[in-house]
C-alpha cells in the first residue's frame, strides 16, 4: 500500500461560448510573492495625448493573472511549446514586432 493520495478523475472541459477573448500586447506589471505569480496585462492604444507637451501612448489593464508558481511553470512550458510551433512554421524566430512595454524595461517590474 502506498501513501499516494488517489488520482484526480479527468476534468471535463466545459466552454460554453461566455468567455470572451481578450487582446493583450502590453506586459503592464508582473510579479511574484509567496509563491503567486502575478500578471497584470494591457492592450495598447497607439492614440497619442499630450501631456505638458510630451506625448504619451495609452495601454488599458485587460487582464489580471494570478497562478501557482507550479501552474506558471506550466504556463511557461506550454507557450514556450506553441511558440516554437509557430517559429518552426513560419520558419521566422521573430514573427511579429511587438510594442515596446510601458517602462522599455526588458524585465517587467515586480508587482
Amino acid at each position: 500500500m502506498t501513501d499516494d493520495p488517489p488520482a484526480a478523475p479527468p476534468a471535463k472541459l466545459i466552454d460554453d461560448g461566455t468567455v470572451r477573448p481578450t487582446y493583450v500586447d502590453w506586459f503592464l506589471s508582473a510579479g511574484q510573492a509567496e509563491g503567486i505569480v502575478n500578471l497584470s496585462l494591457g492592450t495598447y492604444d497607439p492614440t497619442l495625448t499630450l501631456e505638458d507637451g510630451v506625448p504619451h501612448a495609452r495601454a488599458y489593464a485587460t487582464a489580471k493573472l494570478r497562478m501557482s508558481i507550479p501552474f506558471a511553470r506550466r504556463f511557461h512550458d506550454v507557450l514556450g511549446a506553441i511558440l516554437e510551433q509557430a517559429e518552426r512554421e513560419s520558419g521566422d524566430e521573430k514573427i511579429a514586432d511587438q510594442p515596446v512595454s510601458p517602462n522599455h524595461d526588458p524585465e517587467p517590474p515586480n508587482a
